[in-house]
């Protein structure tokens, strides 16, 4: 294995390395690099050409009015202004356009990106936009890296691997036959390369047609017959089930099945990254009085027991310096963590402290959504996951509520108080409790007498009485269902 293969092994999520100089199996190490990755979701260029059609320059300059506002494009204007001296609005605009038109190599959700080009603070910020959006990054510079500035660099991780010196990199051609992570694609006699790309200069290939679809003749598999074209297959109708039986039918006919309600309309889709839609609005939101969780009631000490299951966070500004604290709650086995997306917004890394653990991790952000001020992080370490409370009754007004989170800045302070409300937002009702939480607390978890997790803290809401309150369960539940493992 090659040292560009060991570190994609090794950092099989994401990671972001620059490779400086040159060894002994330079373009043998690149050869296998394209052999083992070169599939679908493998991207390997040595330059990025700027966009030149009017057009299609038009078309982004409008796209572009919206990149600072996505995760991604904060962050990456935010490393920009912090490592140029002087910003001036017309190059950051070039900039972002540029951004926006090399965004096309990055069909997918994940891959491995690798570039060898000549390196500048739009290459270099294009690779950290690729890192941000969760692919493997890897930058080849076998002549150095040139002059760009540190703030640029502590960004990513550096190997050097030799002597400095000009290589010859060949161009990446991808084959259609050869898929390592996917099953391979038939064998075709036609010729499928397409035009060069405009944007790296690689020859594109076009994928054949699928048989049957598009008009594509289908092979009739049971008799040796020329092609057809394509037809549809006429099922004949089911029997009534609700109606009255056929005449001769027999007399032991199951009866027929009652019908299912009507599902209520599904709501629109909201703003956001991977949100899958809130479910569908209760039809009274105002709470009613019910009996406490039908679950086994805790005692003090083992709510305690459930602070590992808390972890401090601490955003970290462009300088290093700390510039908010908060909480999270591990949702999964594999390092997924619920949190506020308002502690995220304009940090530059997030420093993550678990309990009995000295270790500091860096997390990744996975998922997030702006509205409902949510967030998915991901560290790589095992914890252990708390519960949500999923279930009936419904929280209810007097009922006891444990909060667990880093107020202050100290790690997993524990309090006890009481629902002492509930206020709308977005349909749903926030809990208001009575527990005095302090500014770092927010993110963390609310739970009730049985130890489930029915609320995640925001923070407090200032008006004609200050109260501290918590997103509901039932809103927040839907949005991390697919990391509850």
């Amino acid at each position: 294995m090659s040292c560009f293969t060991d570190i994609l092994l090794q950092n099989e999520n994401n990671c972001f390395v620059r490779f400086i100089g040159v060894n002994r199996s330079y373009t043998e190490d690149i050869a296998e690099l394209d052999r083992l990755y070169g599939s679908w979701d493998y991207v390997r260029v040595n330059g990025l050409m700027p966009p030149q059609d009017k057009d299609e320059l038009e078309r982004l300059r409008h796209e572009a009015i919206g990149f600072e506002n996505s995760f991604e494009g904060a962050r990456v204007l935010a490393l920009y202004r912090s490592s140029v001296p002087s910003v001036n609005p017309s190059i950051e605009k070039n900039l972002v356009i540029s951004l926006l038109y090399w965004s096309a190599l990055l069909e997918t959700e994940k891959g491995v990106f690798v570039y060898s080009g000549k390196t500048g603070y739009k290459e270099y910020l294009f690779c950290y936009f690729a890192h941000l959006k969760g692919w493997q990054v890897l930058m080849l510079m076998p002549v150095g890296e040139g002059r760009l500035s540190d703030v640029l660099l502590e960004k990513s991780d550096r190997i050097a691997l030799g002597e400095e010196t000009a290589a010859d990199i060949p161009q990446f051609v991808p084959r259609l036959n050869h898929a390592p992570h996917r099953p391979p694609a038939p064998a075709h006699t036609e010729d499928h390369t397409g035009e060069r790309s405009a944007v790296t200069g690689n020859i594109r290939v076009k994928m054949p047609p699928r048989p049957g679809r598009g008009g594509s003749p289908v092979r009739d598999s049971r008799a040796n017959t020329p092609p057809r074209p394509n037809s549809r297959v006429s099922i004949p109708p089911r029997p009534d089930r609700n109606g009255a039986p056929p005449f001769g039918a027999d007399r032991g006919r199951v009866p027929p099945r009652p019908s299912a309600p009507s599902r209520p309309a599904a709501p629109p889709m909201n703003s956001g990254v991977g949100w899958r839609g809130l479910p569908p609005r209760p039809a009274n939101n105002t709470p009613q009085t019910a009996p406490r969780p039908a679950g086994r009631v805790l005692s003090w000490s083992d709510i305690a027991g459930l602070s590992g299951s808390v972890v401090k966070l601490e955003a970290l500004g462009y300088a290093g310096a700390v510039s908010a604290h908060g909480s999270g709650v591990a949702i999964s086995s594999y390092g997924y963590i619920l949190t506020g997306f308002s502690l995220l917004r304009d940090s530059m890394q997030i420093k993550v402290k678990v309990e009995r653990d000295d270790k500091t991790y860096y997390a990744r952000v996975i998922k997030y959504h702006t509205e409902h001020d949510l967030a998915v992080i991901k560290i790589e370490r095992l914890l252990t996951p708390l519960p949500i409370f999923t279930g009936t009754p419904e929280p209810s007004i007097g009922q006891p509520i444990y909060l667990i989170g880093s107020g202050g800045g100290r790690l997993n302070n524990i309090y006890e108080g009481t629902i002492t409300g509930f206020r709308s937002y977005y349909g749903y009702n926030n809990i208001v409790f009575s527990a005095q939480q302090e500014f770092g607390s927010a993110g963390g978890a609310l739970l009730n007498n049985c130890g489930e997790l029915i609320g995640l803290c925001f923070g407090k809401a200032y008006g004609v009485h200050a109260a501290d309150q918590a997103v509901t369960s039932r809103l927040f539940e839907p949005f991390v269902r697919g990391f509850l493992v």
